[in-house]
């Protein structure tokens, strides 16, 4: 992967994570149908307990920075590889769809 397009993936990774961010910050907070209030309103056997959703949330958003604002800046050879050719553009899906999800429910 060339340096260029290398950077192109590093800078569209942090902007589809500060989207994702935004709008689970929206969802939680300003949306006409509050996320909070869905999973109020339509309890089901495969519901989860609030306090697990909130470890997990923490343990997800964390693990999102560190990758974003740390592991993929290192310029080791290692870590370029793995964010360059084993991640990909899949982060950069997978918080688009995210945003998605977020945004039409």
């Amino acid at each position: 992967m060339t340096t260029l397009l290398f950077r192109a993936l590093q800078i569209s990774n942090v902007l589809s994570f500060l989207l994702a961010t935004s709008v689970n910050i929206w969802g939680l907070t300003r949306s006409p149908n509050n996320i909070v209030d869905i999973f109020d309103q339509n309890p089901t056997y495969f519901t989860p307990v609030k306090i697990f959703v909130l470890i997990f949330w923490v343990i997800w958003f964390l693990s999102f920075v560190t990758f974003v604002f740390y592991a993929q800046w290192i310029e080791e050879v290692t870590i370029m590889e793995v964010v360059g050719k084993g991640v990909g553009l899949l982060f950069v899906m997978s918080n688009v769809f995210l945003y998605g999800w977020v945004w039409f429910w």
